[in-house]
């Protein structure tokens, strides 16, 4: 499910998990993970339950989605 909500300065409380966003890598010769110019957008996983404020937003997902939370998988973030 792809889902575009307000920037996290506006949602109260959610700030401190942008903060943990991390560059975005692709995969190098070696097969490790590297930075390259062609991918400029930051993004980070957010674990299911992992505190007030994403319990928040899962209860809220669920009930617009009609799916029980335990069937939730972790938040995948990002921005360009």
């Amino acid at each position: 499910m792809r889902l575009a909500l307000q920037p996290c300065q506006r949602a109260q409380g959610a700030l401190a998990h942008c903060m943990q966003m991390r560059r975005s890598t692709v995969v190098g010769a070696n097969g490790s993970s590297v930075r390259d110019g062609i991918r400029t957008s930051y993004g980070t996983f957010l674990r299911r339950l992992q505190d007030p404020v994403i319990a928040a937003i899962e209860r809220r997902l669920a009930i617009w989605t009609h799916l029980n939370v335990t069937h939730q998988e972790d938040m995948q973030v990002s921005a360009c």
